[in-house]
């Protein structure tokens, strides 16, 4: 029925009749309510919990995406542990938005659902199992693998697949936002040990006039005189006194000269101390030492050999040499030889007996002799001093060092400076004068120079080394012929050495980087450590070696200067990595859920009256009458809806107008008539 209104007055007419009719149907005696045929304004008869559930729900969930990725934007970029909302919160609060839309997509959904379910319930007749399965979809995942369902009712079963989806497609939302670690670079300066600086070095002679005060810092054992020379007291008739200050260098520190022995050992730049944080670098330009070798040919030397009369000698079988700390370094700072034997001649012609215990030469003059052919190996350095420009980095506290060598140049060192003056007159230090004062300057660029030679002579030392061997033994068979200096060829024989005949004086060199069969077990080698054969000397090895002392005399803390460090921190950052994570599945889900809003308000005006999604109410209402569909239920009120029986299941029903009570209600095709729709309410 409708109730009409009246443009000016918009209130129910009351008429006392005693049977009235309306529209074909009896009102009822006495006073009874007559709509007014006038329309009441269309405001007033909009389903608006409807409307608000169908597309306020709908615009809730669009407004929930955009918060969603604006509050993402806004956490872009921004350190996790600075930031106000801490990760368990911005987690929370991504979970919220997520519930939200969820929420807001499923109650659009079930709205549009249900107005469709009920235009479709209007327009056709259906089985009642088919619309219990209808009424089931959404709750029942299974229900979508009904066929009858996709062919009857193919619009309500997309419905309801979304409702599924969108729970699905809501997981990836929050991925969008990441946490990772994000390098953040800043400059300090700290003062940190430094490496050989000429600018750092002061005066390192203090006189006052009559004393000589020495303080310099070196890596170099150096000494420091002033003294007077010559004859008769100062100022005394005929005296000739000569007064002299002088520097010397005594060769490498204590500790300098430890130093290279771990670099020696370990092959690798010690462990300096951070300057900055677990990830930070620096550098360091300084000079430093390094050689250029060159191998002479090998040559074949003849060595005199011990007369048979008396047991051998011991020869020099390797030796290497090293610039000793009072030779200028003006020649080669390293010369290392190598023999190894040949033969030996002339061959004797052995007779049976012995003579004194002695094989018999049966050509032989009484203290004939043996000479000794040897291969000698030889390589020549020269001293150096190169620019050294060291990186020195730390990765999550673990320290790498990068360096490169360039404008190298001869080095050249004289041990000892001296400054003289007259001193017949008067033995004070002449402080004063411009000479004077040119040598303590000259001095600042000797010691600069001494501590260059530190470290060449830290390692140099440790190179030196003479292996020697006592040449006797038994004489072999001949092996061949060697062709003198004088052109002519002689015969030579083999000999056979005993290891333990010898000589056996430690080095370091045997446990150094320098032998490389430090760590190979060889039983069917002679001797334990024949350098002939393990020391791999080379200018490569040795500047190596060189530059990692260099590097390394960082450690001992002798200077100190501001360094500028690069320093890495990295922060745990937001990042919004993939803004389609979110608005994919949001706008996919937005946008299907447009189209079914779109279906439900069209059948919402079709239908005339809003249905409610799952209403106890709606049911009652709907399923009461004297109906066959009534009858059939009755007899499985107390059965479950699987067992319901097969007469009522089967059964093919509308909601529509029933013929017998003029009610609306469900009921079989026969027993129902459509329904009329007039404005925005059906007309019952």
């Amino acid at each position: 029925m409708w109730m009409q209104w009246n443009k000016n007055d918009a209130k129910n007419v009351r008429v006392n009749v005693s049977e009235s009719h309306y529209d074909g149907l009896e009102t009822g005696p006495n006073e009874k309510t007559v709509p007014d045929n006038r329309r009441p304004p269309l405001w007033s008869a909009l389903p608006w919990k409807m409307l608000l559930a169908c597309v306020g729900s709908f615009i809730l969930a669009l407004l929930t995406t955009v918060c969603h990725y604006i509050f993402f934007k806004v956490l872009d970029g921004k350190d996790s542990s600075a930031s106000s909302l801490r990760q368990p919160q911005v987690s929370l609060i991504s979970l919220l938005l997520i519930t939200v839309f969820r929420a807001s997509i499923l109650t659009s959904l079930g709205a549009s659902f249900a107005q469709y379910l009920w235009y479709l319930l209007r327009s056709k007749t259906l089985r009642v199992s088919l619309i219990e399965s209808l009424f089931r979809v959404r709750s029942n995942a299974f229900e979508l693998l009904n066929l009858k369902l996709a062919r009857h009712a193919p619009i309500l079963l997309l419905a309801a697949a979304l409702s599924w989806v969108v729970g699905l497609a809501t997981i990836y939302p929050p991925g969008a936002l990441v946490i990772h670690s994000e390098p953040n670079w800043f400059l300090t300066k700290v003062n940190a040990s430094i490496m050989n600086p000429p600018s750092v070095v002061d005066s390192p002679i203090v006189s006052d006039g009559t004393e000589v005060f020495w303080t310099p810092k070196t890596l170099a054992k150096t000494i420091g005189r002033a003294y007077l020379s010559g004859e008769g007291a100062p100022g005394s008739p005929g005296a000739t006194k000569m007064g002299t200050v002088s520097t010397e260098y005594r060769g490498p520190s204590l500790r300098l000269q430890s130093l290279a022995r771990l670099i020696m050992s370990t092959g690798q730049i010690t462990t300096l101390n951070p300057l900055g944080t677990a990830n930070s670098s620096c550098g360091f330009t300084f000079e430093g030492p390094q050689v250029r070798c060159q191998s002479r040919p090998v040559t074949n030397v003849t060595v005199e050999g011990a007369g048979w009369n008396y047991p051998g000698r011991d020869e020099v079988l390797f030796n290497s040499t090293w610039l000793s700390a009072e030779t200028p370094v003006d020649s080669k700072a390293l010369v290392l030889s190598s023999d190894s034997f040949v033969g030996y001649y002339p061959v004797p012609s052995l007779s049976a007996e012995l003579c004194d215990g002695n094989p018999c030469f049966d050509d032989r003059p009484e203290n004939a002799t043996l000479s000794m052919i040897v291969e000698r190996h030889v390589l020549e350095c020269d001293a150096f001093k190169a620019m050294y420009k060291a990186k020195i980095r730390y990765e999550r506290g673990i320290q790498q060092v990068t360096y490169e060598v360039k404008e190298i140049e001869k080095f050249q060192f004289t041990p000892e400076r001296k400054f003289e003056w007259d001193a017949a007159e008067t033995s004070n230090v002449p402080n004063t004068t411009q000479a004077y004062g040119e040598f303590t300057a000259s001095v600042k660029e000797w010691i600069y120079e001494a501590n260059i030679r530190a470290v060449m002579d830290a390692l140099g030392t440790s190179l030196a080394y003479t292996w020697r061997g006592s040449i006797i033994g038994s004489i072999g068979e001949p092996i061949g012929t060697f062709k003198l200096s004088n052109g002519s060829d002689v015969p030579i024989a083999s000999a056979v050495f005993s290891p333990s005949e010898l000589t056996k004086n430690y080095t370091i060199l045997e446990d150094s980087i320098l032998n490389s069969n430090r760590f190979v077990e060889n039983a069917t080698a002679y001797y334990e450590f024949d350098p002939r054969e393990s020391l791999d000397i080379t200018e490569k090895s040795i500047n190596e070696l060189l530059a990692n002392i260099s590097i390394s005399a960082l450690s001992l803390n002798t200077w100190y200067d501001m360094v500028e460090v690069n320093n890495t921190e990295f922060r745990n950052v937001y990042h919004f990595s993939n803004p389609k994570h979110l608005l994919l599945p949001y706008g996919l889900c937005l946008a299907a859920t447009l189209v079914f809003v779109g279906i439900g308000l069209n059948a919402l005006r079709l239908n005339g009256v809003s249905a409610t999604d799952g209403g106890f109410l709606q049911i009652l209402m709907t399923t009461t009458g004297d109906t066959a569909i009534n009858r059939a239920a009755a007899k499985g009120a107390l059965m479950p809806s699987e067992e319901a029986p097969r007469e009522l299941r089967d059964m093919k029903v509308r909601f529509a107008r029933l013929v017998e009570t003029s009610g609306v209600a469900f009921g079989t095709a026969e027993e129902t008539t459509a329904l009329e729709r007039k404005g925005w309410r059906t007309k019952v």
